[in-house]
C-alpha cells in the first residue's frame, strides 16, 4: 500500500513540474539534411514546424505559431522552396524528419504496469 501512495504522489509531482515548460523543438530555419539543433520555443510560438522541400531532401526545423501552420502562410515564408510538406506538431522534439513518434499507447502501457507494480 505504501508502494502505491509513493507512486501516485511521484506521478503528481512530476505532472505539476511539467506545467509552464515552454515546448523545445528542432531548429534549422536555414534548412538542412539532417537537423540536430534544439530551441526552446517563446511565447506565443506554440508549435514546431517541419517543412520538406520536395526537391533536394532539405527540411526547414523550427518553432512556430499554430495559427501560421497553414500552406499558404508557409508558402509565403518560404518563397525559394516552389514545392513541399510539412507537418506542426506540438510535443517535445516532434519535428525530427527521422524520429520515431511516440505512440499515445506506450505512455498508457507505462501506467498499467507503474500501478501493477505498486499494488504487488
Amino acid at each position: 500500500m505504501m508502494r502505491c501512495g509513493y507512486v501516485l504522489w511521484l506521478s503528481t509531482a512530476l505532472s505539476v513540474l511539467a506545467l509552464g515548460v515552454s515546448l523545445k523543438c528542432y531548429s534549422c530555419p536555414a534548412g538542412s539534411q539532417q537537423c540536430t539543433a534544439t530551441e526552446q520555443c517563446s511565447d506565443g510560438l506554440d508549435s514546431c514546424l517541419n517543412l520538406k522541400a520536395s526537391t533536394g531532401g532539405v527540411v526547414f526545423s523550427k518553432c512556430i505559431s499554430n495559427a501560421n501552420c497553414d500552406f499558404q502562410k508557409l508558402a509565403s515564408s518560404f518563397p525559394q522552396i516552389s514545392s513541399f510538406t510539412f507537418d506542426c506538431c506540438q510535443k517535445d522534439l516532434c519535428n525530427s524528419s527521422h524520429s520515431l513518434r511516440a505512440s499515445p499507447l506506450i505512455g498508457l502501457l507505462a501506467g498499467v504496469a507503474a500501478l501493477w507494480w505498486a499494488m504487488h
